[in-house]
């Protein structure tokens, strides 16, 4: 037979092997890209938490390990997943345990508070009576004596007061009852009760709040509070001889009541904490009440709908201010 004669019959050979080929091909392209499409059907239920699903290839050995290996990766974030949760559920229950312990905590100093005012109410009654002279006469040593008591209890009776305080403030939303005050009285008010502290500490009190400042709807004994506080702290930290002042801005919306000394000053690193309960700058200038006093203050003024804050630089002084809307 003639080479010729072939030509159709190897035309033919060829055409079935490039069919078979192509669809060969075909299969396989089809194969890789169900596979390549189950890949990513697998990263797409990774990637929104859902780490149950596995690869199932079987027809191609590189693929195969391919899959195992994803498999594996799954299964490793799975188990990283049930640890994560399982410490997630601990960190849970320890805070709550937290949370128990400190409500424990509270209850216990606002009854121990509470209790404690009773017989330090009838120290204090007592006291009055000696230096009235109700119980006979005292010498002069004696008076000293029951004066300096007088003023330890006074400092015991105030931290007893803001402790309780403290926790109303922190138990139960509580509403001011406000009504029109003129804070110009009001701080004449503070400034007459703060007087003896000030002679006693050699401190020169400024009132630069002279001009008429318009009425404020407050709780005025809550306010007055507030005021008394940044006063005691100015006085605190204020070497003797040191000046403090008292002023005011007024604008449209609100009034800023301003407390300023030349004392100590507050560091950078401590100005953000002055407010949280139980700071305070340095345990060696610690008082009594201190700690309190200021967080307490936060809490009154934010209740009116205010705010507090300090400006200060170590050794430059502090200047304690708050700010009470108008209407």
């Amino acid at each position: 037979m003639r080479p010729e004669e072939n030509l159709p019959l190897i035309t033919t050979y060829l055409s079935c092997l490039i069919s078979v080929s192509l669809i060969v091909v075909y299969v396989k392209y089809r194969k890789l890209v169900n596979t390549l499409d189950e890949i990513g059907k697998i990263f797409d239920y990774v990637s929104r938490g859902n780490l149950s699903e596995r690869l199932h290839i079987r027809y191609n050995h590189e693929l195969r390990k391919i899959s195992l290996n994803i498999n594996k990766m799954i299964t490793s974030l799975q188990n990283r997943d049930v640890k994560i949760k399982d410490y997630q559920k601990e960190l849970l229950r320890d805070i709550k345990k937290l949370k128990e312990l400190e409500q424990i905590r509270e209850d216990f100093s606002a009854t121990l508070a509470h209790d404690l005012k009773i017989p330090i109410l009838a120290e204090k009654n007592t006291l009055q009576f000696f230096l009235k002279g109700t119980f006979g006469e005292i010498t002069g040593k004696q008076k000293e004596a029951l004066e300096n008591m007088q003023e330890s209890n006074k400092d015991l009776l105030n931290l007893v007061n803001t402790l309780l305080d403290v926790y109303k403030y922190d138990a139960v939303p509580t509403e001011p009852q406000k009504e029109p005050a003129d804070i110009k009285d009001l701080m004449k008010e503070c400034l007459n009760e703060i007087s003896s502290l000030v002679v006693k500490n050699a401190h020169t009190l400024e009132n630069n709040i002279k001009e008429e400042i318009p009425l404020v709807n407050i709780d005025k004994n809550e306010i007055k509070r507030v005021v008394l506080n940044l006063l005691n702290n100015a006085i605190t930290y204020t070497q003797p001889g040191g000046i403090i002042t008292l002023s005011h801005e007024a604008c449209e919306t609100e009034i800023i009541i301003k407390i300023k000394d030349n004392g100590k000053g507050i560091s950078e690193v401590d100005i953000g904490k002055v407010f949280d309960r139980y700071f305070s700058k340095d345990i060696k200038f610690r008082k009594v009440g201190t700690g309190l006093g200021l967080y307490l203050s936060k809490q009154i003024i934010e209740a009116h709908n205010g705010k507090i804050w300090v400006e200060s630089s170590l050794d430059k002084g502090s200047t304690f201010a708050f700010s009470l809307p108008l209407y």
